[in-house]
């Protein structure tokens, strides 16, 4: 098995590999890491700072091709992940790194100033504090979650098209 998601209709298959590493990640060409896929089962996950000897800076989710066909898109987490604990090494929360998780509880460090399109697109986070680092808040970055309440702490903070 590789460790991805076979797609089959609309329901996304995770399977799981012990031989993976715990993370899949893309180097940033500084020294520094995105982490682009959690392989591991726990749906309560403490996001390490450090991975592979490289500091942690950007989470992102992936689009996969297969056989001539997609796009399909997939969060960095497992639908079933309902917390996620962030470090302070964290700069950007990239394009869907948490799309259609069930992600109930996160807390954005102030280290964040970026969080990218389509996010937390169908998240089930129902209040979220941004910090006021965070310079820019991409389109339908929060689309379809399930927000009550936001608070947005820096008054120089861009949203762009939809991101709520």
């Amino acid at each position: 098995s590789s460790g991805d998601e076979p797609v089959y209709g609309m329901c996304i298959v995770r399977v799981y590999d012990e031989s993976l590493p715990e993370y899949s990640y893309a180097e940033n060409g500084d020294g520094t890491i995105t982490l682009t896929k959690y392989n591991g089962i726990d749906t309560e996950v403490t996001v390490p700072s450090m991975f592979d000897g490289k500091t942690v800076t950007s989470l992102k989710g992936y689009a996969k091709y297969e056989h001539g066909t997609g796009p399909y898109y997939f969060s960095l987490f497992p639908a079933e992940t309902n917390s996620v604990i962030l470090p302070n090494t964290l700069k950007s929360i990239g394009e869907l790194a948490f799309t259609n998780v069930q992600l109930e509880t996160i807390t954005i460090p102030d280290s964040v100033t970026k969080i990218d399109n389509n996010a937390f697109r169908f998240c089930f986070i129902k209040n979220i504090t941004i910090p006021s680092n965070v310079k820019t808040i991409g389109n339908s970055a929060f689309w379809y979650s399930s927000l009550n309440k936001v608070t947005i702490k820096g008054s120089d903070t861009v949203t762009e098209s939809a991101a709520f």
